[in-house]
């Protein structure tokens, strides 16, 4: 008998102060009666998402892979799809039931994120409606060559101010995470607004510059 081809929904259970595991049910409950046979892959500290998925993915019984969640779980769902690719040479396409505040990759294909729009997104992953996307590798080097960072973009890349408050964002969503109470409240668009404001204030009181090489489609330029 053939194998039954999954539908796995990668997510954090733990994200939005626990919500997400009512959320999570629910879209498995709609994943299920879209006749998508779901199956729950929880997403992992340190970095441990991406080869775990690619491992999963190379069973060779997933049909496709749907990310819930903000960018971050998306990269995450799609960088295991590409090291499964890279490795096999298998592909799956990746479906999108964003939650997030920015929801950057949901709004470039004019998907809704949030509770309300699971159904009718899940019925745009069900008809099979698929797009490409644009990806690319970032890599940063010190003053003596040396590579301080890399990683893979995916539809935009944003260099300087949009990358410090997406940064100082982080920062401050990490430390508030751990503070009761404050946490319910300190979130979503107050931290991107306070993240973005202490952004310009520092940057004002302490510029800096970088130099950057962009290549597309193999023309290059260089920016000073």
């Amino acid at each position: 008998m053939p194998r039954e081809r999954r539908t796995l929904l990668v997510a954090n259970p733990t994200a939005r102060s626990g919500k997400a595991k009512r959320y999570i049910d629910d879209a498995i409950a709609v994943l299920d009666d879209a006749g998508l046979h779901p199956e729950f892959f929880a997403t992992l500290p340190a970095g441990g998402t991406v080869p775990e998925l690619a491992h999963r993915l190379e069973k060779d019984d997933v049909a496709r892979v749907v990310y819930m969640g903000g960018d971050g779980t998306f990269a995450e769902a799609a960088k295991g799809i590409i090291l499964a690719r890279e490795r096999t040479g298998m592909d799956v396409p990746l479906g999108m039931l964003p939650m997030g505040t920015a929801n950057d990759q949901g709004r470039s294909f004019g998907i809704t994120s949030g509770v309300r729009a699971l159904k009718r997104n899940v019925e745009v992953i069900a008809v099979g409606n698929e797009q490409w996307l644009d990806v690319g590798r970032i890599e940063a080097y010190g003053d003596a060559g040396e590579v301080l960072a890399q990683d893979l973009w995916f539809d935009s890349c944003g260099m300087g101010l949009s990358a410090r408050v997406l940064a100082q964002r982080n920062r401050e969503r990490e430390w508030v995470e751990h503070v009761p109470l404050l946490n319910r409240i300190y979130r979503d668009k107050v931290i991107y607004t306070s993240a973005t404001l202490r952004t310009l204030v520092f940057g004002a009181l302490r510029p800096q510059s970088f130099d950057a090489e962009i290549t597309i489609d193999d023309v290059s330029s260089t920016w000073e």
